[in-house]
């Protein structure tokens, strides 16, 4: 495998060395046959693709469209139902501080949330 690459790696630098000292006409004459050989190489590709696409794509398009269905359709039917104590209707996150600003309270009082609840725990303890 080792004298393959050597060899391959030997005509790669006489071939950049030949095309180097080529003449204009030549290396435009060859750029043009290199474009219409993939150019050629191209359409053939396409005209196997297309082909394959009748015999092979249906079939799998509809698998995916199947499976894309039933998908969809578990989605929908293994949605939570709300219970009777939760109202389906629910409020969206981000109206969620709409509250906190609507209301005549300070600000202060919910930056010390934490220690106004505690507050109100220890003096249901004390009281029951």
């Amino acid at each position: 495998m080792k004298r393959d690459e050597v060899l391959i790696q030997r005509v790669r630098d006489r071939l950049e060395q030949e095309t180097e000292h080529m003449d204009y006409a030549t290396q435009l004459a060859l750029r043009q046959a290199r474009e219409k050989a993939l150019a050629q190489v191209s359409s053939a590709e396409d005209a196997v693709a297309d082909t394959r696409g009748l015999s092979w794509g249906l079939p799998w398009k509809m698998m995916a469209g199947a499976a894309a269905s039933i998908m969809i359709a578990l989605t929908l039917w293994w949605q939570p139902i709300a219970s009777e104590n939760e109202s389906i209707t629910q409020e969206p996150a981000m109206y969620a501080d709409l509250d906190l600003l609507a209301t005549e309270e300070p600000i202060e009082l919910y930056q010390e949330l934490d220690f106004y609840l505690w507050l109100d725990e220890e003096n249901e303890t004390i009281s029951a």
